[in-house]
C-alpha cells in the first residue's frame, strides 16, 4: 500500500477520534465486546463443569439464538420509536442484571439459566440496532466507512484479546468470575454512553399498539426497495457459510492434525484478517465503489471457504483462515456502511433488526445442517459442499444486481486540512 494511502486511512481514523460522540461510542463498545468473548468462553466452560454434557452448551446457544428471532422484530420497531441513547443504556443494564444473575440461577435449574439467557438475547436484539443505527447521526454520513472499519476493527480485535482476558480470570477466580466480568463490562457501555450527545432525539413518531404495523411498514421497506432488497441478498447467499464456525475445530485438529500450539495459532490467523481489512477499508473505499466491494467480498469468501476445505497443511490452514476473516469483514462493513447510506434514520432500527432475524434463522440452519453433514461425510468435503453452494448463490445474487455494483455510499472523506482528497 502507497504511504498516501496509508496517512489517509491514519487521518481518516484520527479525525472520527476527534469527534466526541464517536469515541464515546467506540470505547463504551470496547470493553463491552471484550466482555462478550469473555461470556461466551466462561459461560461454556460453567455449563460444562456443573453438568459434564456438551449438549448444555449447544441449547445455550440455541437459548441465545431463539431470543434474537423472537424478539428481534419488535426491539427493531422499538429502536425507531424511543431516543437510541435511552435504549442503549437501558438495554446494557438490563443486561448487566441479567448476567450477573446466571451463577445463581444454575442452582436453580438449567430451565431458569436457558430462560435467563433468551432474555439477554432479547435485550442484545434491541441494542445492536441502537447501536448501528446511531453511528450516522454521530459519525456524520460522510465518514461512514471510517466509522464502521473502526469500530470493527475494535469488534474483531475482541476475538483476539477477549479468549486471553477470559483465560486470565477463568484460571484465577473460576468460569463464575468471567460471567461477573460480562456484567461489569455491559455496565461500563452504559456509563460511558451517558454522556453522548446524540441519540437522545426519537427518529419515529409511533405510539400504542401499532407496532405490528411498524414492522410490516419496515419488512415491506427492505422487500420492497430495490437497493434493500439487493443488499439483502447477502444475507441468504453469504452467511450459509457460518457453518464454517462448527467445522473449522474438528478440520484443524481432526483432519490436518494440529496440537494446541498451531490450533491457537490457527485460531488467532482468523482475527487478523478481520483486523487487516478491517485497517484497509478506508482507504480503499475510497477507490472502488461500496457495492463492488459487497460483491468482490462474497466471491472471495466462498472461495477461501473452499480453498480452507481443501487444506490438508498448517500453512494453507493459516492462508485461507486470514482470507476468509478478511473476506467476511469486507463484506460486513461495506453492508452496513450501504444500508446505512440508503436507509431512512426513521426506518433504520427496523431495517437493522430485520437482517439481524433473517441472519440469526440463516446462520443457525448452516450451523446445524453442515455440522451433521461433517459427521457424515468429514469436515472438508463439508465444507467444499457448502463453499459450493454459497458460490452458486453467490454468483445468481450478483448476477441479478448489477447496479448494486456502481452503489457507492460514501463520498470522499475529508483530509486532515479539510480538503477533499
Amino acid at each position: 500500500m502507497r504511504a498516501a494511502t496509508v496517512r489517509t486511512a491514519c487521518s481518516a481514523g484520527s479525525g472520527l477520534l476527534r469527534n466526541r460522540d464517536y469515541a464515546l461510542l467506540l470505547l463504551s463498545q470496547a470493553g463491552s465486546f471484550v466482555g462478550d468473548r469473555v461470556h461466551f468462553v466462561a459461560l461454556s466452560l460453567w455449563l460444562y463443569a456443573m453438568t459434564g454434557s456438551a449438549l448444555t452448551i449447544s441449547l445455550a446457544i440455541a437459548s441465545l439464538t431463539a431470543g434474537q428471532i423472537a424478539f428481534g422484530l419488535l426491539g427493531g420497531a422499538l429502536v425507531d420509536r424511543w431516543p437510541k441513547k435511552t435504549v442503549m443504556i437501558t438495554t446494557d443494564v438490563l443486561r448487566a442484571g441479567l448476567v450477573a444473575a446466571l451463577p445463581r440461577l444454575g442452582h436453580v435449574g438449567l430451565w431458569a439459566v436457558y430462560a435467563d439467557l433468551v432474555l439477554v438475547a432479547a435485550a442484545s436484539s434491541v441494542f445492536r440496532p441502537a447501536l448501528l443505527a446511531v453511528v450516522p447521526a454521530v459519525a456524520g454520513r460522510e465518514r461512514l466507512l471510517g466509522a464502521n472499519s473502526l469500530l470493527a476493527a475494535v469488534e474483531t480485535g475482541s476475538e483476539v484479546v477477549g479468549p486471553l482476558v477470559a483465560g486470565v480470570v477463568v484460571a484465577a477466580w473460576g468460569p463464575e468470575a468471567g460471567l461477573y466480568f460480562d456484567a461489569a463490562t455491559f455496565l461500563w457501555s452504559g456509563l460511558v454512553l451517558v454522556g453522548l450527545r446524540t441519540g437522545a432525539e426519537r427518529t419515529g413518531s409511533g405510539t400504542g399498539w401499532g407496532v405490528l404495523k411498524e414492522i410490516r411498514e419496515g419488512i415491506r421497506l427492505v422487500l420492497g426497495t430495490p437497493v434493500q432488497r439487493d443488499l439483502f441478498g447477502v444475507v441468504y447467499s453469504v452467511y450459509v457459510l457460518a457453518g464454517l464456525t462448527s467445522l473449522q475445530t474438528p478440520l484443524a485438529r481432526g483432519t490436518v492434525g494440529l496440537d494446541d500450539l498451531r490450533f491457537g495459532m490457527f485460531q488467532s490467523v482468523w482475527g487478523v484478517g478481520f483486523v487487516f481489512a478491517s485497517a484497509v477499508m478506508p482507504a480503499v473505499g475510497r477507490r472502488i465503489a461500496t457495492g463492488r466491494l459487497i460483491h468482490l467480498g462474497a466471491a472471495a469468501y466462498a472461495v477461501s471457504a473452499a480453498l480452507m476445505g481443501l487444506s490438508r497443511t498448517f500453512p494453507a490452514l493459516l492462508a485461507s483462515a486470514f482470507a476468509v476473516g478478511a473476506a467476511n469483514v469486507t463484506v460486513y462493513i461495506n453492508t452496513a456502511t450501504a444500508l446505512m447510506s440508503v436507509t431512512p434514520a426513521e426506518y433504520m432500527g427496523r431495517v437493522f433488526a430485520f437482517r439481524q432475524v433473517a441472519l440469526a434463522a440463516v446462520r443457525g440452519t448452516s450451523l446445524v445442517a453442515f455440522g451433521a453433514l461433517g459427521d457424515a461425510v468429514g469436515p472438508g468435503p463439508a465444507i467444499l459442499l457448502m463453499s459450493a453452494l454459497s458460490a452458486v448463490l453467490v454468483a445468481r445474487w450478483i448476477s441479478r444486481t448489477p447496479r448494486l455494483a456502481a452503489l457507492k455510499a460514501v463520498g470522499r472523506e475529508p483530509t486532515e486540512q479539510g480538503e477533499v482528497g
